[in-house]
C-alpha cells in the first residue's frame, strides 16, 4: 500500500477525530522493539500492529494510568512514573481478581 492509501485508511478509521502528525526520533533498538511487537501480534493473532498503532496504545495506556507531567523533569522520571503506576494498577487488578 502506498503512503496516500495508508493516510486514507487512517482517515476512515478516525473520521470524527482530527489526527495530527508527530515526528518521533527513535534509535534502531527502539524501532526494532516496536516492529517486534507488531510482528508478534501478526504471528499470534493474524494482524500486524503498525508502529503508530502501538504508540497510540501506549498513549491511551498512559492516559488510563493517569500519568501527568507534574514533577516530571526527564525521560527517566517519566519512565519511573509509568512503571510505578503500572505496577500499582496491576496490583489493584490482582487484588480484585482474588476477591472476586
Amino acid at each position: 500500500m502506498d503512503h496516500k492509501g495508508h493516510i486514507k485508511d487512517v482517515i476512515k478509521m478516525k473520521m470524527n477525530e482530527r489526527l495530527e502528525r508527530v515526528v518521533a526520533l527513535l534509535n534502531r533498538n527502539e524501532i526494532d522493539y516496536l516492529d517486534k511487537i507488531g510482528k508478534d501480534a501478526f504471528f499470534s493473532k493474524g494482524r500486524k500492529l503498525s508502529r503508530i498503532k502501538i504508540i497510540r496504545a501506549m498513549v491511551e495506556a498512559m492516559r488510563e494510568l493517569d500519568i501527568k507531567g507534574d514533577g516530571i523533569g526527564s525521560e527517566a522520571d517519566l519512565k519511573e512514573e509509568i512503571l510505578k503506576k503500572a505496577a500499582s494498577h496491576a496490583a489493584a487488578d490482582h487484588k480484585l481478581k482474588e476477591e472476586g
